[in-house]
């Protein structure tokens, strides 16, 4: 191979290189409504369920979940919006996706512990995707877990699920410890929250004005 040989692709592989970052970098989202994590701490967010939606396209994972201490409170305006606008909402962008094998009725016991103190502030409250919960609030009880579906269909206690989640909820932080500790750990993905949400922002995304709610709260009387 001659020196000039040599330049040249060396020079093409720092173009690609640059191509590629460029690429990486003009990820957009669109949307019609404003995006906020203000109520991340007791309410499903839409900009949070993006996150969990890009970490379970990163990882394959049949559901993830993310602890609203995991986001900052941010409100970003609607329209065009960068990848990196989105990630100025997450608190420690560089956390890695875990993947940890769960079974249905751990599932469902660290749903009920993201609930437990509904309707007041929880960093603990749970960000989901591949989840659809409908749950049931008392003032005078506990928040009762109704019903769970992992994706289309109802949640199995007894089945294992591949679950993904930043490397703290990993290891059992704000009380998770009591439902599974680093033992049910399956392996690091090395994939970062920040990269997740790159990739997935790396094509267009349109939200939904009216997305389907993935935890749905009734309270006691309503029909």
């Amino acid at each position: 191979m001659t020196g000039k040989t040599l330049r040249f692709g060396l020079a093409a592989a720092i173009v690609a290189c640059m191509c590629a970052a460029v690429q990486r970098g003009s990820g957009q989202v669109v949307t019609n409504q404003e995006l906020s994590t203000r109520s991340v701490r007791a309410e499903e967010s839409q900009l949070a369920c993006l996150v969990a939606d890009s970490a379970r396209a990163a990882t394959g994972a049949d559901v993830v979940l993310i602890t609203a201490i995991a986001f900052h409170e941010v409100t970003l305006p609607r329209g065009t919006l960068d990848a990196s606008e989105v990630l100025r909402c997450l608190a420690n962008p560089e956390d890695t996706l875990v993947l940890v094998r769960l079974t249905g009725e751990q599932l469902r016991r660290g749903l009920e512990h993201a609930l437990a103190l509904y309707p007041q502030r929880n960093p603990a409250f749970l960000q989901v995707s591949g989840l659809f919960v409908v749950a049931l609030y008392n003032p005078a009880q506990d928040v009762q877990i109704v019903s769970v579906k992992v994706g289309k269909e109802l949640l199995d206690e007894k089945r294992e699920y591949t679950v993904a989640m930043p490397m703290p909820l990993a290891h059992g932080h704000l009380g998770f410890a009591r439902i599974w500790d680093k033992a049910s750990i399956l392996r690091d993905t090395k994939r970062t929250l920040a990269s997740a949400v790159e990739d997935y922002c790396s094509t267009l995304r349109t939200l939904s004005e009216k997305p389907e709610p993935r935890i749905l709260i009734r309270k006691a009387g309503d029909r």
